[in-house]
């Protein structure tokens, strides 16, 4: 393999990698930060109140706007593995964490997004009155992020793992 096209793989699978760790840093933050205060907003605003249907409100905007980089991320993903892929570089393994990733995220921004989203539509009222369907479709929609977070880093792990393989 030319030294050129070595450079080119490594600063592809370094933005490979980066871009996945991201992708966990981000379900990270929003999971264990982001949630935890939007949701306890009255401990932190001194004069405004919100309601819990306020604070779903942001986080709602908050998961659109992410699942906008994860679908952008996943792009790249596809790029990444469909060149590897051709290059007959992927190994079972990654090749299933890869579909993992890719139907989750997926799933994620079309579905548990959008249908978040229209549930807020329909209103408050609506929420309440229908309020284990939404807990429900809520709790599903937890599942799906932590599995794209753990694809995310089993990808990412098995990456790095195969940069030092090919080097000794």
């Amino acid at each position: 393999m030319s030294k050129h096209k070595n450079k080119f793989n490594e600063v592809l699978d370094f933005f490979y990698i980066v871009s996945l760790l991201f992708v966990v840093s981000g379900a990270l933050i929003l999971g264990a930060i982001v949630a935890p205060v939007v949701f306890n907003s009255s401990l932190y605003l001194n004069e405004i109140f919100l309601t819990r249907f306020d604070n779903g409100l942001l986080m709602s905007e908050i998961f659109r706007r992410f699942s906008i980089v994860l679908n952008i991320v996943l792009l790249f993903v596809t790029l990444y593995h469909t060149y590897k892929y051709k290059q007959f570089l992927s190994s079972f393994s990654t090749i299933v964490f890869y579909v993992i990733f890719a139907i989750s995220s997926l799933l994620f921004s079309f579905y548990f997004t959008e249908g978040v989203m229209s549930f807020i539509y329909k209103g408050e009222l609506w929420i309440n009155e229908n309020i284990e369907l939404f807990e429900a479709f809520h709790k599903a929609s937890e599942i799906d992020f932590a599995i794209i977070m753990i694809s995310a880093l089993m990808l990412a792990i098995n990456a790095y793992k195969k940069r030092f393989d090919t080097i000794n």
